[in-house]
């Protein structure tokens, strides 16, 4: 209870950073039982997001793959944990689909970065890429109910929810909205 009297919001509400990092290593420790872990993550859904955006932004301008490698991989971490969470509390909402197509960008940004560099690497990497292919079309699937029962139509509709959910101005993007 201790970490929670000193939390401190921004001004637009969100947790910051460090109090995310803090968050998760308070729950790395095992001092929080599972299910609160869950219900702990889902509720500052909006904050790891931010997080993960904050993070995100200066990768692009990153000279050393190492250090892009690792953010990656931390994120990776962060957004899998975020994603069981709402597996078990809140199953293909729009923040879980969110997740789920960054999941599976990182790990086709190190699928190709194995290729290139480590190919040794490739089949971890590929398995990594099937397996968030998977839970974005099982995500579909329970959301769309008989629609994600047809391949074609699930294939568009993982093209028209990661178009609109992985960019800022996603819904203006769309064709069909």
């Amino acid at each position: 209870q201790y970490w929670l009297e000193n939390w401190n919001y921004r001004e637009d509400g969100q947790a910051t950073g460090k109090q995310i990092e803090k968050l998760e290593h308070l729950m790395s420790i095992n001092c929080v039982p599972n299910e609160v872990q869950r219900y702990l993550r889902i509720g500052l859904a909006k904050s790891y997001m931010v997080y993960f955006n904050e993070v995100l932004a200066p990768t692009a301008t990153m000279t050393c793959d190492s250090a892009r490698n690792d953010v990656r991989r931390q994120l990776l971490k962060l957004s899998t944990q975020l994603h069981f969470s709402f597996l078990s509390c809140n199953n293909a909402s729009t923040e879980h689909i969110s997740i789920l197509h960054l999941c599976y960008e990182l790990v086709s940004v190190s699928h190709a970065d194995a290729i290139k560099n480590q190919p040794e690497e490739t089949t971890k990497t590929m398995s990594q890429v099937r397996f968030w292919t998977d839970q974005l079309k099982k995500a579909h699937m329970v959301r769309y109910g008989q629609l994600g029962q047809n391949l074609e139509v699930v294939r568009a509709i993982l093209k028209h929810t990661r178009l609109i959910l992985r960019n800022s101005d996603g819904w203006f993007l769309a064709e069909n909205k």
